[in-house]
């Protein structure tokens, strides 16, 4: 930005009338608006906070679960490895 275009900015700052714009009822309006809008995005964000926190914990259940499935099916696989190697052992001497 150039330097005038600073002191444009500056002066106009300076010379504002804010009770002007604090009593305008469009202003106030928008703030209201704003405000509103500010607190919806909070809730958002802790929404999906909340939501991310959920699809956590699901994905550490499924993947118990999947563990909880891997050692039956070792426990499975044992236990048939063991009634062939016992059925030979004993059928087939």
């Amino acid at each position: 930005m150039q330097e005038q275009e600073v002191d444009q900015l500056l002066n106009f700052v300076d010379s504002l009338d804010y009770e002007n714009y604090v009593n305008d009822t469009e202003v106030n309006t928008m703030l209201d608006s704003l405000k509103q809008r500010i607190e919806q995005i909070k809730e958002e964000k802790l929404l999906i906070q909340k939501l991310k926190q959920e699809a956590e914990q699901q994905k550490h259940s499924e993947q118990d679960v999947q563990s909880q499935h891997s050692r039956q099916d070792e426990v499975s696989v044992a236990r048939s490895v063991s009634r062939v190697f016992i059925t030979h052992l004993f059928i087939y001497p």
